[in-house]
């Protein structure tokens, strides 16, 4: 069996497993209603997501406990469900456009570029898809370039590292993922004012990365926004 078919017998497997720990009939609609009813900025969680815990202000608009956001984000991350991340997208847009308003008075966070996390090659294969890439196009769409300008192909995943959900402890993350990202062009990143945009947040670890990449290339200020912690 060569290369390709294994790719696609993974695939196939991922797709049986998400199908059965997250069945999508009748729940696509029990998630939409749900998803529209939790969407807003945590900002009852600010101790959680402050620079004393990460590198960057992060901003979190899901519950990743909740059933009907994982169901979303496994049917948009695992079937490519570009609905799903316009159904995200909407529902985030303006209380995330209410704190890009307040960072650009309060900390000269002006004319932002929106960052997707990579992923890497192998999987861009096997999947055809990144969910994060996806929700970010689907803001733009929003946005019209109001509050920022989404650029595709910033960051790239240079190597392909295990997956950050079997290993769990936040440092061995760190390790896992210690110079897996790369920046082509540093020209588009250097003094620009970032938003390091993932689908979801744990330890940090991916998020941490991709912004020393990014410091290192001279990014100005960065934030983190992701769907759901």
């Amino acid at each position: 069996m060569n290369f390709p078919d294994i790719a696609k017998l993974i695939n196939n497997i991922s797709l049986w497993i998400a199908s059965a720990l997250f069945p999508q009939n009748p729940i696509d609609t029990q998630a939409q209603e749900m998803v529209a009813d939790m969407a807003k900025i945590r900002r009852d969680d600010t101790d959680r997501f402050s620079s004393t815990k990460y590198p960057c202000p992060a901003y979190s608009f899901f519950a990743y406990r909740h059933q009907a956001v994982r169901a979303m984000i496994w049917r948009l991350k695992y079937r490519g469900d570009k609905t799903v991340a316009g159904l995200f997208a909407k529902r985030m847009y303006d209380q995330m456009c209410e704190e890009l308003a307040e960072l650009r008075e309060w900390s000269n966070f002006v004319d932002p570029i929106l960052v997707a996390i990579p992923v890497s090659r192998k999987k861009l294969r096997v999947r055809g898809f990144n969910q994060s890439a996806a929700i970010c196009m689907a803001l733009e769409e929003i946005d019209d370039s109001r509050f920022f300008k989404y650029l595709p192909n910033v960051l790239y995943k240079i190597k392909d590292t295990k997956s950050q959900a079997r290993v769990k402890d936040k440092c061995s993350r760190l390790e896992n993922l210690k110079d897996s990202f790369s920046i082509k062009d540093t020209s588009l990143v250097a003094g620009r004012n970032i938003i390091l945009l993932d689908d979801v947040l744990t330890t940090g670890s991916t998020l941490t990365e991709a912004t020393r990449v990014l410091k290192n290339a001279g990014a100005k200020n960065i934030i983190w926004v992701v769907v759901a912690h």
